[in-house]
């Protein structure tokens, strides 16, 4: 088991974060991961499903659906008050969190804004 450093951490956060913004994974049902020099300069390198992707990440997934609630509840609304979607930030780029917005909001469409 890999002990955790900044460096190592940053750069898989990095390139998880790379990874969601890219059309390509979102059209296709694999992709590879190469992280260089992930710990004590060895290089990582796989290929992922979409949907061990999503499995490994539901937890998160599942948190972000929280966080919405929890917008809704601090501004004391519900779901029927929603007339559009607006999603902006990294996580949002993900398919799966994207359904879950969407099965969220009774299958209204969300609208990504891309963040530079």
């Amino acid at each position: 088991m890999l002990n955790s450093s900044r460096g190592s951490t940053r750069r898989t956060s990095q390139e998880t974060r790379e990874l969601s913004k890219d059309s390509e994974v979102q059209q296709t049902e694999q992709t590879t991961i190469k992280i260089d020099s992930l710990y004590e300069s060895v290089d990582f390198y796989t290929t992922i499903t979409c949907s061990r992707f999503e499995e490994m990440n539901m937890e998160m997934f599942r948190k972000c659906m929280e966080t919405v609630e929890k917008c809704l509840r601090d501004a004391k609304m519900n779901k029927t008050s929603i007339h559009d979607v607006v999603s902006v930030g990294g996580s949002t780029w993900i398919p799966k969190v994207q359904q879950l917005l969407q099965d969220f909001s009774n299958g209204m469409d969300t609208l990504q804004k891309h963040q530079s």
